[in-house]
């Protein structure tokens, strides 16, 4: 099973957000902390704080015992010893972390749509898709489901987005991504109406989406 935690930074306040701060300090490396709590925009530093917050209470829920900081490689957080796979990804209010003792990748993001990206982006079956519907706030959906699907798909692979979104090929109807060599499993929902919801993992497992509030936070 694949596990999403979500929490959404409008419903947590700024004295909760100062001591989730202080808690997630011995997670994290001395340099990776500082430049988290400085950042100029108070959101981002509420949406980092708070992804690792989610990371911290899973893995408080599963009773493991943390003895090193987090190792970021490519800019991905990652931990050693626990058997557990995880990924963050925040998009305006909402952040979100999956969770899967398999490779996984996860991405949110607010719905919309760009014209300039998904020409340079997408590929010609990925463009017909979006762009079946001449409705537009369907169009705005479908763009957001396959951007989601590839960015979920690359934070999988972990490399970054120097890997080509047109080569990312979606197969809507199996639900899989055909990279040539191996077929990768995503899922995707529409979330918190005006969201995207993308995960990608090895197998077919099923998700489950649980929103942590405030006060879960706070006993971590």
């Amino acid at each position: 099973m694949v596990l999403v935690l979500t929490t959404n930074i409008e419903e947590i306040d700024v004295l909760s957000i100062e001591y989730i701060k202080k808690s997630i300090e011995d997670l994290l490396p001395v340099d990776k902390y500082r430049e988290i709590i400085s950042y100029n925009d108070y959101k981002d530093v509420c949406r980092s704080v708070l992804g690792i917050a989610l990371l911290k209470l899973y893995l408080n829920s599963c009773g493991y015992r943390i003895d090193s900081k987090l190792k970021y490689i490519n800019g991905k957080p990652e931990i050693c010893g626990v058997g557990i796979e995880f990924n963050i990804s925040h998009s305006g209010n909402w952040v979100t972390c999956a969770f899967s003792k398999n490779k996984i990748g996860v991405d949110i993001e607010r719905k919309n749509y760009n014209e300039r990206i998904l020409e340079r982006c997408f590929n010609e079956k990925e463009k017909k898709y979006i762009k079946q519907s001449h409705d537009y706030e369907r169009m705005m959906n479908n763009y957001t489901k396959t951007w989601t699907i590839k960015e979920s798909y690359i934070k999988y692979l972990g490399i970054g987005l120097r890997y080509g979104m047109k080569k990312i090929l979606i197969n809507y109807d199996e639900r899989i991504i055909e990279d040539g060599t191996d077929s990768v499993c995503f899922f995707s929902k529409e979330f918190a109406s005006d969201y995207v919801l993308s995960v990608c993992c090895k197998a077919r497992e099923r998700v489950e989406i649980v929103k942590v509030g405030e006060q879960s936070l706070l006993n971590i």
